[in-house]
């Protein structure tokens, strides 16, 4: 069984769908999305999105769903 965080924000969006490049709107990846994205993703993922300037996006509707990746 995976890990279960209650207090995370937007509780109900438990589905991954993609990543958002902060770049692409002039911002920044912010320290606390980069805590959140380790608590929940793990090491790799954090490296990436601290590297890249990525974001994680979740939904609540699972048909929106994807397979976690990292792009290229």
């Amino acid at each position: 069984m995976g890990k279960y965080y209650s207090d995370v924000e937007e509780a109900d969006k438990l589905f991954f769908c993609g990543w958002l490049d902060n770049t692409k709107q002039g911002n920044r990846v912010t320290p606390r999305n980069l805590a959140k994205t380790h608590r929940l993703m793990g090491q790799r993922e954090h490296d990436f999105a601290a590297k890249r300037n990525y974001s994680t996006r979740w939904t609540s509707d699972e048909d929106k769903a994807v397979t976690l990746f990292i792009p290229e």
